[in-house]
């Protein structure tokens, strides 16, 4: 509280000062952004996403496999939900934040691979991450085949949506008739024997190809 000033001391002060010192105190609101708002507010309604850290086993499966068929849907606005608000990623070279700019990220990425799909592998858990590797093939609008390899490191948060993913990713062009798991109806998908072998989807018995699109989230 600001202490009175008296008639004496007013009357030493000129016209301006005496205006500073016997107007109301303006308080300066609190800092604070829409944007900063928005994500408190989404983290408080977002009911918990099952399976819930720490993982073991079973659960960090789970996640994969969930993963693996969301991504295989391509459903943008569905797989953008089973992060958090402020969910952090460095995918290759280029860096995402938050559930807007990963929906543009993977509109983005599906207008340039197309037939995408997409095998994901269980690696190792501890606490809430979990490690996968993966492979994917697509073509591109010129007709192009690639098969891409890649690791990805997964934290989540306390609800289990997943709060930061690193994903590094080398690619090669292939030929159609060298596709493996983007194949015409009918042929058989033929996964990487070493991950699958090495890798701790195997050990617990993962079917391949996993879901095939009956995981809502993860």
């Amino acid at each position: 509280m600001r202490p009175s000033i008296s008639q004496s001391c007013l009357m030493d002060l000129d016209d301006e000062e005496a205006e500073e010192l016997t107007s109301p105190q303006k308080v300066m609101p609190p800092k604070s952004t829409s944007t900063a708002r928005a994500v408190t507010e989404s983290v408080e309604k977002d009911p918990p996403r099952p399976p819930l850290p720490p993982f073991d086993a079973e659960t960090a499966l789970k996640k994969v496999k969930a993963a693996e068929a969301a991504w295989n849907r391509k459903d943008v606005d569905a797989i953008a939900m089973a992060y958090s608000e402020d969910s952090e990623w460095r995918n290759r070279a280029e860096f995402v934040r938050g559930r807007a700019q990963i929906k543009d990220f993977l509109t983005r990425k599906w207008d340039r691979e197309l037939d995408y799909v997409l095998r994901k592998y269980l690696w190792a858990y501890h606490d809430n991450r979990i490690a996968v590797c993966f492979e994917y093939e697509y073509h591109d609008p010129d007709g192009q085949w690639f098969r891409a390899y890649g690791n990805e490191n997964w934290e989540f948060d306390d609800k289990g949506y997943m709060r930061k993913r690193i994903a590094s990713i080398n690619e090669a062009k292939i030929e159609a008739s060298e596709r493996r798991i983007a194949v015409p109806e009918g042929e058989e998908v033929v996964h990487n024997s070493w991950i699958t072998e090495q890798g701790l989807s195997a050990d617990l018995g993962a079917e391949f190809p996993l879901s095939n699109g009956d995981q809502k989230a993860y």
